[in-house]
């Protein structure tokens, strides 16, 4: 693709989605920690570069929905 061309691609794309697969149940789902359970260190977050203090997350996402509508949303 040509950078001339990404504006009508992502423009196009944006009015034409592709519709998601939708699953009932995800590798994700399999272990559910809550309240006291909860460890951040079980989740396998990279250290990005060697200098760094640790590891930590960038460019997280959240994907939520609402609790009384279909309606989803994604927070960077």
């Amino acid at each position: 693709m040509r950078k001339n061309e990404i504006t009508d691609f992502l423009g196009d794309s944006l009015e034409k989605p592709i519709k998601p697969i939708v699953f009932q149940k995800g590798v994700c789902q399999e272990n559910i920690y809550i309240g006291n359970a909860v460890d951040l260190e079980k989740i396998p977050i990279p250290i990005h570069a060697p200098k760094d203090g640790g590891p930590f997350i960038t460019g997280g996402v959240v994907v939520s929905k609402g609790l009384y509508s279909e309606v989803q949303n994604l927070s960077f």
